[in-house]
């Protein structure tokens, strides 16, 4: 019985320090259209934290720690953006991207088909 009391203390421990340090909470939208992005990507310079945005456009990014934090917002079809969130300003973020510009000189297609030879057979019976 000591020894249960003991197990649930330690994950009671676990989980608040799981939840400690700060959060950053926000918006990413497209900077022309003002919609939602989904699935953009909010990391830390270093790749230890980070998060996607919901289909709203919604992050939260929690566990942070110190007065401040340098953000890097991606996705494939808009540029980065580095962003330092200060803890006091943290709480209802809205960021905005600018879509990415891409400029090829030529596009390639090419296409493959496999043929099946389809055969008819008849068959009688007498």
């Amino acid at each position: 019985m000591k020894y249960l009391f003991l197990y649930i203390l330690l994950l009671q421990v676990a989980a608040v320090a799981q939840h400690s340090g700060w959060c950053v909470k926000g918006f990413i939208l497209d900077e022309v259209e003002k919609s939602p992005v989904p699935a953009a990507h909010i990391t830390m310079p270093d790749g230890s934290k980070g998060t996607i945005t919901d289909a709203d456009g919604r992050f939260e990014l929690c566990g942070l720690s110190g007065d401040s934090v340098t953000l890097l917002i991606g996705h494939t079809a808009f540029e980065r953006k580095q962003l330092i969130v200060y803890k006091t300003n943290s709480k209802a973020l809205t960021i905005q991207l600018a879509f990415k510009m891409y400029s090829t000189k030529e596009v390639q297609v090419q296409g493959h088909q496999n043929y099946i030879v389809k055969t008819t057979y008849q068959a009688s019976s007498a």
